[in-house]
């Protein structure tokens, strides 16, 4: 706070995006308060603050439902950018790393099918006709510098052959694909999330062949977009997740000829931390509710939060947003819903990165199981910290008609909580990259 305003003063010729940061005007020449002023804020905020926050509470209960399996190792570090299973049964799945640079196409059984050389982590990857468009993010920690790209691959018998669709982009953090004007062709909409700065844009095809940005949105902290008709008028509609400062979610109505109406559906205090969201219709009523972790935890050194964990919304048809159900799971990264019980309903597997290890070390994996009328069970595994869960993707890996579970894992990221040295020592030894978690609902025993 005190930075941006000009309380404090950074030296921006030390930085390598202090140019743009420089330019943008993000922080100012001269302070916006007086010390006095200052120095009142500071103390308000010291003396409301309670001394310590509640810790989680434990919880004991079991699941039985997941069978873990060491699936991947890294030749270095693991540090899993991207992870994300193929959809067409196959049980193959994608694993991208910003310590090794690479992109790899993965079988069931662990064995790479296609490897990727690459300029940085990939991060994200959507389906473009036969081909694929994986994201690279650049710079991984917070950064404003242009070197995030885009690149078209081409699949091979080893490994993919590669067109570099856009540079310069400022930390770029999702992608995806939608038709937005309804010519029948694809836009690429690009979240650079960035860190002071930033922006949400779509690219189309011009006569020229080249891509032509239109955005949609100026500032940093887009975490996600993803594309659904909230209004039923048949023109696609963007809901987008935000951190890093303004914190929340908004719906993007598609009111044509590439403009957009934002509607704000929740604003979260910047400590929230929102980290993932996906759409899912839990009670099947043909719209879907927003399945948001909020847990990051990386700026600051602090205990755990107890306002971090897994919420449900819905959004009716004017817009109004109810929070259905919230389970505390410090540090949460992300989740997953799927009926992995076969029982006729939609359960939610969830992730942590900054668990409470001190307090609550088991919940860096949490299964939520779906008990009706919006209740939900926390249960939890044993010696889940094999790794340091970044990443989640849920598919059948083993073929068998079930649903299991792939998490990945990133073992050099903030220290800003608590981590014992034991744990550290066996990321680095073990190297564990990707933990598979066998669904074993209709495994058989021999």
């Amino acid at each position: 706070m005190a930075p941006l305003l000009g309380i404090t003063r950074i030296n921006l010729e030390k930085r390598p995006d202090g140019a743009f940061l420089k330019q943008a005007g993000v922080f100012p020449d001269a302070p916006a308060l007086s010390k006095p002023d200052w120095n009142a804020v500071m103390a308000y905020y010291t003396n409301s603050a309670p001394a310590a926050l509640k810790p989680p509470s434990r919880i004991t209960s079991i699941t039985d439902l997941f069978r873990p399996h060491l699936l991947m190792q890294s030749p270095d570090a693991p540090c899993t950018s991207l992870l994300q299973i193929e959809r067409d049964g196959s049980g193959r799945f994608y694993l991208g790393d910003a310590q090794t640079r690479t992109l790899k196409l993965v079988d069931r059984k662990g064995r790479v099918v296609r490897d990727l050389a690459t300029d940085s982590g990939p991060v994200a990857l959507t389906q473009f006709g036969t081909n694929l468009l994986v994201t690279l993010v650049g710079r991984i920690l917070p950064s404003d510098e242009l070197a995030g790209q885009v690149w078209n691959l081409t699949p091979g018998d080893s490994s993919w052959t590669t067109t570099r669709l856009l540079r310069g982009l400022r930390r770029p953090v999702h992608a995806v694909t939608a038709d937005l004007d309804l010519d029948g062709r694809n836009e690429l909409i690009v979240s650079s999330f960035g860190n002071r700065i930033g922006r949400m844009s779509s690219y189309s095809e011009g006569l020229d062949g080249m891509l032509n940005e239109q955005m949609i949105t100026e500032g940093p902290g887009t975490v996600r977009c993803l594309p659904y008709d909230w209004n039923e008028d048949g023109r696609i509609d963007l809901t987008v997740l935000r951190a890093q400062g303004r914190e929340g979610a908004d719906i993007y109505l598609n009111t044509g000829k590439s403009t957009f109406e934002r509607r704000t559906l929740w604003d979260d205090p910047s400590s929230y931390g929102d980290t993932f969201m996906e759409l899912v219709d839990f009670d099947r009523d043909g719209r879907p509710e927003l399945l948001v972790a909020n847990g990051d935890n990386g700026d600051f050194e602090c205990s755990s939060k107890p306002y971090h964990g897994i919420r449900v919304f819905s959004v009716d048809r004017e817009f109004k947003v109810t929070l259905r159900f919230r389970q505390a799971l410090p540090g949460a990264y992300g989740a997953s819903a799927a009926d992995f019980d076969l029982d006729g309903d939609l359960d939610i597997a969830a992730i942590s990165y900054f668990p409470d290890y001190t307090n609550a070390p088991e919940q860096t994996f949490m299964f939520l199981r779906n008990e009706g009328s919006w209740k939900f069970t926390p249960q939890v595994m044993p010696d889940m910290n094999q790794g340091r869960w970044i990443l989640m993707d849920a598919g059948d890996i083993d073929g068998d008609g079930d649903v299991d579970l792939l998490l990945g894992s990133f073992i050099r990221g903030p220290l800003t909580i608590p981590i014992p040295a034991e744990l550290s020592r066996r990321w680095e030894q073990e190297r564990l990259s990707v933990l598979w978690l066998e669904n074993r609902t209709k495994h058989v025993d021999p």
